[in-house]
C-alpha cells in the first residue's frame, strides 16, 4: 500500500461519491418517501422513481458519454412533458435532495491538510459548479 504522501492529488466523482441523497433533508425528516408530493406533480411516486427512470435508462448510457444533453435525457425519460422549463424544474427538485456525503467532509479536510490537490471529474451537466458549491467547494 502506498503512503498518502506519495500521492499528489485525489480525484472525486460526483453522483454517489461526493453527493448523495441526504437522509437529513427537510423532506426526508417529514415524510417516509421524501418529495413524494412534489414528484407527484409529474406523475411520479417518489424521487427513487425519478432516479430509476433517468439513471437506469438506455438514454443515460448515452448521456454519460456526452451523446445526449440533459434536456434530451430528460425528454427521453419523460416524453409526456413537452415544456423544457418543467423538465428543468423536475431535475432541480431532485437535486435539492443532494448533499455532501456525510463521511467526506472530514476526509476532504484531512486530504487538504496533507497538501493533496483535490479535483472533481464528472460527466455532470453545466450546473455542476452550482450543485457542488452547496457542499464541497467551500471546503477547498
Amino acid at each position: 500500500m502506498l503512503a498518502a504522501r506519495e500521492f499528489k492529488a485525489v480525484v472525486f466523482d460526483v453522483g454517489g461519491v461526493l453527493l448523495v441523497r441526504s437522509p437529513t433533508s427537510p423532506r426526508a425528516r417529514t415524510a417516509s418517501d421524501a418529495g413524494a408530493v412534489e414528484m407527484s406533480r409529474w406523475g411520479l411516486k417518489s424521487y427513487k422513481e425519478f432516479k430509476h427512470k433517468v439513471y437506469q435508462s438506455e438514454a443515460w448510457k448515452k448521456a454519460k458519454v456526452g451523446e445526449l444533453s440533459v434536456v434530451e435525457l430528460l425528454r427521453s425519460a419523460f416524453p409526456e412533458i413537452e415544456d423544457e422549463k418543467e423538465l428543468y424544474e423536475m431535475l432541480a427538485s431532485y437535486r435539492r435532495e443532494l448533499a455532501l456525503h456525510p463521511e467526506l467532509e472530514q476526509v476532504i479536510r484531512d486530504l487538504k491538510t496533507q497538501g493533496l490537490r483535490l479535483y472533481v471529474l464528472s460527466n455532470f451537466d453545466d450546473s455542476l459548479d452550482q450543485v457542488l458549491w452547496v457542499g464541497f467547494l467551500q471546503l477547498l
